[in-house]
């Protein structure tokens, strides 16, 4: 049998060309696509799990059909994965820490386009010691379909007991409890942020820190700055926390993008306004953000995961693709903005330090609340 010929890629193709050729109305990610995205982004952590790269009781829970979702065989997506999650919950553990410290009442954590995360459940089920009971609130938002299936699985009596969630009740497209809502809103929509207020009930003078995992990339920019600007306009104290994709102009980014769009028809336009660090902290500082710190995945991998750790997830699967693992980390970054002094974040290279992991007395003490949640095995 014979084998077809590999497509041919420009590789130097530049992402505006891209974009140009694409009809208007096809320059988005439809809802299924969004939706495939979650289910591949839940399979490739579900791997990494079970290979042991870090620990989550909850994965296997929220898969949709157990039994016919394929794992990852990616080295780099185990480890870029693990780097990915790692970083969330830090920075969401960090932001609850603070909170605690500055004597608010409540910490509100929105997790916009969540897919099927554990990062809510993770966080109850292991709480700081510094974290009063009621003082962490998680509110994840999404298309109906996926809220609609995450708000039964995590409705679950095992996952409820497991969590210490209290209070819940399952709607029909929402989960609801004392600790935790699971939302139905259309964040493309004009005006999305006062709806998440509305539906998350959320209350605008206990801060607020929001979470997009590879989110805010999917929509367009005038939708991304409207939502951010809307966010700065009405809390008093909010922080962002945005991982996605950048450098689509060079060699590796371009057909990276062009892959994305071929062969599983995945659009980027929010790219197009912040494709480089620098771009993507003028986005923030224009929405009203006044500490931001931007990096690519490789300084955050190196600079906030524990040096043992990195040790053994490095005996779990042999990787000789270093230049490839380097490249692609380059192409993903971290964006860590802020608004309101309440929280004691400090400005410049202070809060700049902070983020990228390079203090090493304060990131040491905040690993070691972590091993009780991502880094602990069974057996220990």
């Amino acid at each position: 049998m014979s084998v077809p010929p590999r497509p041919q890629i420009n590789f130097c193709r530049d992402i505006d060309d891209i974009q140009n050729e694409i009809p208007a109305k096809r320059r988005e990610s439809s809802q299924e696509v969004l939706q495939r995205t979650a289910v591949d982004a839940l399979t490739a952590k579900r791997s990494a799990v079970r290979l042991g790269y870090y620990h989550d009781e909850f994965i296997d829970k929220m898969a949709v059909n157990r039994t016919t979702m394929a794992p990852s065989t990616s080295i780099l997506m185990h480890r870029g994965y693990t780097g990915r999650v790692f970083a969330f919950e830090h920075y969401t553990r960090c932001f609850i820490d603070d909170c605690a410290k500055a004597g608010f009442s409540t910490a509100q954590v929105v997790n916009l386009g969540c897919g099927m995360d554990t990062l809510p459940l993770r966080c109850l089920a292991h709480p700081n010691p510094s974290w009063p009971a009621t003082l962490p609130r998680f509110i994840d938002v999404d298309l109906p379909s996926t809220v609609s299936a995450k708000s039964a699985m995590v409705g679950r009596e095992s996952i409820v007991k497991a969590s210490n969630i209290t209070g819940h009740n399952i709607g029909h497209d929402s989960f609801t409890s004392d600790q935790y809502a699971v939302i139905s809103v259309n964040l493309k929509m004009p005006g999305a942020w006062a709806k998440v207020i509305e539906a998350g009930n959320i209350d605008t003078t206990q801060p607020v820190l929001l979470l997009s995992e590879c989110f805010f990339v999917y929509i367009q920019p005038d939708m991304i700055e409207q939502f951010l600007s809307d966010a700065t306009s009405s809390c008093d104290t909010v922080q962002a926390v945005i991982y996605e994709q950048i450098e689509p102009h060079d060699l590796y980014g371009s057909a990276m993008v062009n892959n994305l769009q071929r062969y599983k028809d995945i659009y980027l336009p929010g790219i197009t306004t912040a494709p480089t660090l620098e771009g993507q902290e003028n986005r923030c500082r224009k929405a009203g953000f006044r500490q931001i710190h931007a990096q690519d995945m490789l300084s955050t991998y190196d600079g906030l995961l524990p040096a043992s750790e990195a040790a053994r997830i490095k005996k779990l699967e042999f990787l000789d693709e270093y230049e490839e693992w380097n490249l692609l980390l380059r192409h993903y970054c971290v964006t860590v903005a802020g608004k309101g002094d309440a929280l004691g974040l400090g400005s410049g290279v202070e809060f700049n330090v902070r983020c990228a992991g390079e203090k090493k007395a304060a990131v040491i003490g905040r690993r070691k609340e972590f091993k009780s949640s991502l880094f602990m095995v069974d057996g220990e």
